[in-house]
């Protein structure tokens, strides 16, 4: 296994243990996962079907309180590791890979 499913899992482990400890203490995790591919920012957990008719893709946004975004990136709340973990399994999926010269499925 690797770090981010370690990371994932751990993050839960945390939060329940601390949620114990304080019962009134409360969390909200969400997922959002996006890909840079060609200087254009794609949403993976929102797949476009055909990423020629996203034209120039998602913005990046800044707000004077919230700071730097991506506007109209889908953010899913996740309640456990393994929801969490099944949702990077599918933006994984949705990731734009090709073949070059020197590796068979590089990104």
């Amino acid at each position: 296994r690797g770090i981010i499913p370690r990371v994932n899992e751990q993050l839960f482990v945390s939060i329940a243990s601390q949620v114990e400890e304080i019962r009134t203490r409360r969390y909200l995790v969400m997922c959002s996962f996006f890909e840079i591919y060609n200087e254009i920012i794609f949403d993976l957990l929102n797949p476009c079907q055909d990423r020629a008719k996203l034209g120039a893709g998602l913005q990046i946004k800044e707000h004077p309180v919230l700071g730097i975004y991506v506007k109209d990136l889908q953010e899913i709340v996740v309640d456990d590791a393994a929801k969490l973990g099944s949702l990077m399994d599918s933006g994984t999926k949705n990731r734009a890979v090709s073949s070059t010269l020197m590796n068979a499925v590089s990104s």
